[in-house]
């Protein structure tokens, strides 16, 4: 006979609906932003590095004091590290691929970070892989599941928090997350395979005129984040679901839960207010400032001013004399721009 499904407590202050929402937000808005405007992209960054910092340190205090279960460790660690799953496949792509550079998905990325958000980035990353790798190799064996199983989300599917598949593909993974933080600490130290740095230059040569490639990355990139976003909310969502979390879990009726939802929607609804607005501005901008291209031919446009016949012309060569004191603007165009042209030019008048 199977076991049942255990009752647990449940602890809103770690993983309740208004947290569940601030985080959910974070992650959804920075797929929006990595599409739509990727110079605003930071800010959304550095709210979810806040949440996750936020989650990791009540996590490793509640650990300390051993007041967690294993099913409740299981989704903080989900909520934690959630901002950096969706590299998850990025960095598959690049391992695939030998690190070459048209091949790499962050190649093709004009994200740019504070160099203290990137370290605070890291170290994050680093201590909740660390974690991680404890819980499922530790902690998952050491623990004796009892009457009652507590249940995960793996492969879509209701499975038992202790089954072997499950707990190998999570050690898997967060070992993983910890060798792509040794080789971006590599990376920054300056060690670099010969071959990968030659095709980088030679990489960013040739990138202005890949737009197509560029665009067709940012593409994939875009299906890939939003896949495994709906992943990880399926994830924890089910996971508490399975495990009737109690203790108001699901409620939104206080302060602690309203808090902190508000204040991650408000944050990326200004992010994306802000992005719409210069983009709004850039192209006011851009349409105000284009200059009238006039044409010296031999019917001027509308536009344009009428020359008489009888004008003097600057690139004659019976002109001896620079002359400042020319009575008509005569123009012509370089590179799709009007330029004012009164003076010869250093050819026409040797």
């Amino acid at each position: 006979m199977a076991a049942a499904a255990c009752q647990l407590p449940g602890l809103p202050g770690m993983y309740g609906l208004g947290i569940r929402i601030a985080v959910y937000t974070q992650w959804l808005g920075a797929v929006l932003m990595s599409h739509v405007d990727e110079s605003s992209l930071p800010n959304v960054r550095i709210l979810g590095l806040l949440l996750s910092a936020s989650i990791a340190l009540s996590l490793v205090l509640h650990i300390a004091d051993k007041a967690l279960q294993a099913a409740e460790i299981y989704i903080t660690l989900l909520l934690g590290t959630g901002i950096y799953l969706p590299l998850v496949p990025v960095y598959l792509v690049r391992g695939l691929t030998l690190w070459h550079p048209r091949w790499d998905p962050l190649c093709w990325s004009t994200e740019k970070s504070a160099p203290a958000v990137a370290i605070g980035n890291l170290s994050l990353l680093l201590s909740m892989a660390s974690v991680g790798v404890w819980f499922h190799a530790t902690f998952l064996p050491a623990a004796s599941p009892g009457d009652c199983v507590q249940y995960a989300f793996f492969l879509f599917f209701k499975v038992s928090l202790y089954h072997e598949a499950s707990v190998a593909f999570h050690v898997i993974l967060y070992l993983c997350m910890i060798l792509v933080c040794a080789e971006i600490i590599m990376r920054k130290a300056g060690f670099r395979v010969k071959n990968w740095r030659q095709a980088r230059r030679r990489f960013r040569r040739a990138r202005s005129s890949r737009y197509n490639h560029d665009y067709t990355w940012k593409i994939i990139c875009t299906f890939s984040n939003t896949t495994v976003v709906c992943i990880l909310i399926a994830a924890v969502e089910f996971t508490v679901r399975w495990n009737r979390l109690g203790g108001g879990v699901n409620s939104f009726d206080t302060a602690a839960q309203i808090i902190p939802a508000l204040l991650s929607i408000v944050c990326v609804a200004r992010v994306v207010f802000h992005s719409y607005r210069e983009f709004v501005r850039g192209s006011e901008s851009d349409d105000s400032s284009t200059p009238p291209v006039c044409y010296h031919t031999i019917v001027a446009p509308p536009s344009c001013p009428t020359v008489p016949s009888h004008a003097p012309s600057p690139f004659s060569s019976s002109s001896s004399s620079l002359r400042e004191d020319l009575p008509y603007d005569w123009t012509k165009t370089f590179r799709g721009q009007a330029v004012d042209v009164k003076t010869p030019s250093r050819a026409h008048t040797a």
